[in-house]
């Protein structure tokens, strides 16, 4: 955002930058007084970074499915929500909610978690839906002021941060219920 907010090519956004800055500041309190306060935190993993279908591979079918992870070049620490919405926000085309409650589940039967975890891990990924958008609007903020001005990069900054927008309300919504789900333990 400072390098955003830096640039002389700043007033070229769609969006101001004032407004972005205050969403990002916004969602990063929102998400950091969540993980601080509540008597579980909003799991911090070593997260594949650009987990997206175009990321998974299949090494085989037979006996059984394997599949693997490429594109390691943006792994690090970062929330494990964050790492998961990104698999299904980026192919809108192939998500539905029954698929995405299959793969939570099966990501918590293998992690160990059990099926206890299964409605806790829906809402923590569903916080950062909206995020995931907000993270992208970003991105392609600085690309616009690091010269990338095209229209094609205008045009993607502006549906992300139109999506941004429409779904901003699920992070007090899931972060809510989260809370719920912490009390019941």
């Amino acid at each position: 955002m400072e390098e955003i907010e830096e640039s002389a090519s700043a007033d070229a956004l769609p969006v101001s930058v004032q407004v972005l800055r205050g969403e990002v500041d916004r969602m990063a309190a929102a998400v950091r007084d969540d993980a601080a306060g509540a008597a579980r935190m909003l799991r911090v993993v070593l997260a594949h970074g650009d987990l997206k279908p175009t990321n998974v591979m299949l090494v085989s079918q037979e006996p059984e499915v394997e599949l693997t992870l490429i594109d390691f070049e943006l792994s690090g620490p970062n929330y494990r929500g964050f790492d998961l919405m990104k698999l299904f926000r980026t192919s809108p085309e192939t998500y539905c909610e029954e698929r995405f409650v299959a793969f939570i589940a099966q990501y918590c039967q293998a992690a160990g978690l059990g099926e206890t975890a299964v409605h806790e891990l829906e809402a923590e990924t569903k916080v950062f839906e909206p995020l995931t958008w907000l993270e992208a609007a970003v991105f392609f903020a600085l690309v616009i002021v690091k010269g990338g001005d095209t229209p094609e990069n205008v045009a993607l900054l502006t549906d992300r941060w139109e999506k941004y927008q429409a779904k901003k309300w699920m992070v007090d919504h899931y972060l809510r219920i989260l809370g719920r789900h912490r009390t019941w333990k």
